[in-house]
């Protein structure tokens, strides 16, 4: 499952954003300050990355992610942060590639406390609730996309959050279908959130990988 995010949003737009009114407590004054020195260290120490200076963008917008008080800036640097995971992961050598993953996803394990408050932010309540009739278009790529739904559902980690994958599914299915741009951003970002509560989820590195395997 994939969308291209834009990789132009700039920093400073949302730097300025955190001068606005509250819509939420920023996490690091919920669970204290992250601290990205040795994610850095680790992510230089793979020879494509070590001299990358996107790895030290990505660490700047971790920071302002934790700083981030209003939804508008939240999805904002999520796409970000995206569009950097992948900038990262295409300058990855094939070796490297899986080595850039795991440590990615054991760093958000670390964090988990603030990536879980980020998700929940961007999450909308659960499509189960709100969603529109399915068109014929949309309820044939739900079924292209069955063998996923039941592949993800037999990991392990996901055995209570049938639901999740469900939404994950549906969202998807809609962002697929999606002319207008605006809304096919918003859809991506619900697509995220919920692909980032399923990581969240996973107990083993075996499960992490079996999900970035989908």
């Amino acid at each position: 499952m994939s969308y291209s995010p834009s990789s132009s949003i700039s920093l400073t737009d949302d730097i300025f954003d955190l001068n606005k009114e509250r819509e939420f407590t920023p996490s690091f004054e919920q669970f204290g300050p992250i601290t990205v020195d040795l994610f850095r260290e680790k992510l230089k120490s793979l020879s494509s990355l070590e001299k990358s200076s996107v790895v030290d963008e990505f660490m700047e917008l971790i920071m302002i992610l934790s700083k981030c008080s209003t939804k508008r800036s939240l999805k904002r640097l999520i796409i970000r942060f995206a569009a950097l995971k992948h900038k990262l992961l295409d300058t990855c050598s094939l070796i490297e590639k899986q080595a850039f993953l795991e440590l990615t996803e054991n760093f958000k394990t670390e964090i988990k406390k603030h990536m879980d408050f980020f998700y929940s932010q961007l999450r909308t309540t659960s499509v189960a609730q709100n969603r529109k009739p399915l068109s014929e278009l949309q309820a044939k790529v739900l079924e292209q996309l069955q063998q996923f739904k039941d592949m993800a559902k037999a990991i392990p980690s996901f055995k209570d959050a049938e639901s999740l994958v469900d939404d994950l599914c549906f969202e998807f299915s809609s962002q697929a279908l999606c002319k207008d741009e605006t809304e096919r951003e918003e859809k991506y970002v619900q697509v995220m959130a919920i692909q980032g509560q399923l990581q969240m989820l996973c107990e083993t590195e075996d499960d992490r990988t079996k999900v970035n395997d989908l």
